[in-house]
């Protein structure tokens, strides 16, 4: 496992992956689907009584 944080610009960069977080969000990973829109998507599961996230890409 690798630590780091989810980020999610406007199009069209979509949702990323960073290793630490700058102001720009550059040098990010793309790990979503952009849809063209104003919109990224990340299928996923979710556990809403420890909040953790589960992610595939």
């Amino acid at each position: 496992m690798e630590d780091g944080f989810l980020g999610a610009q406007n199009w069209p960069s979509g949702i990323q992956w960073f290793r630490s977080k700058n102001f720009f969000g550059f040098h990010g990973e793309p790990i979503g689907e952009n849809d063209r829109t104003q919109m990224s998507w990340l299928v996923a599961s979710r556990c809403s009584n420890c909040r953790l996230l589960l992610a595939s890409y």
